[in-house]
């Protein structure tokens, strides 16, 4: 029961523009139960709003890992993606983003996204094109970055951390299914 306070707690300072506060709380939240799948999802909305894109991804990823249909019912189009995209339904994907582009031309993670996709798909120039203006819209963004130099034949000694992580935590939430 402690965990929904939390929620509670962070949804409150959400409301008034306390982000930092909100994100400790739904933290906490998630350290009681880790799986509670509304906590992540508000997790991740807070973390969209201030333009911490991959921590965004991540909970809403643990969202649609722990509830496929939490997306569904709760009409949320980035959820709807993540999902449409793990079960390789990349086509629903990039319609569900275009859709998101038009009402959100200002968005990173959008155009990271669509980049993804394309990029799961072969379509590379599509790919750049997007990374590039991810880039645009956020220069310090270091997936679409990485992406990008990748696509283009631009190797680095390393890639980013936020790229492993992301890469690891994805492995990590499919590996009983694999193995």
């Amino acid at each position: 029961m402690k965990h929904k306070l939390y929620n509670i707690k962070g949804k409150r300072c959400a409301k008034l523009g306390e982000l930092e506060t909100a994100i400790s709380f739904y933290e906490k939240a998630i350290s009681i139960k880790s799986e509670y799948v509304d906590a992540h999802y508000n997790l991740g909305s807070a973390n969209h709003k201030l333009g911490r894109l991959d921590a965004a991804v991540t909970s809403y990823k643990k969202v649609v890992a722990i509830s496929p249909d939490y997306a569904v019912t709760h009409n949320n189009k980035i959820l709807s993606v993540i999902y449409f995209f793990s079960k390789q339904l990349i086509p629903d994907a990039i319609d569900v983003l275009e859709e998101l582009i038009k009402d959100s031309p200002n968005d990173a993670l959008l155009f990271n996204m669509t980049g993804g996709c394309y990029a799961s798909q072969g379509k590379t120039d599509l790919a750049i094109k997007f990374y590039e203006k991810a880039l645009d819209l956020k220069p310090d963004y270091a997936i679409p970055q990485h992406m990008l130099n990748s696509l283009q034949g631009n190797t680095s000694k390393r890639p980013p951390k936020e790229y492993v992580k992301n890469l690891f935590d994805d492995y990590a939430e499919r590996f009983d299914d694999l193995y």
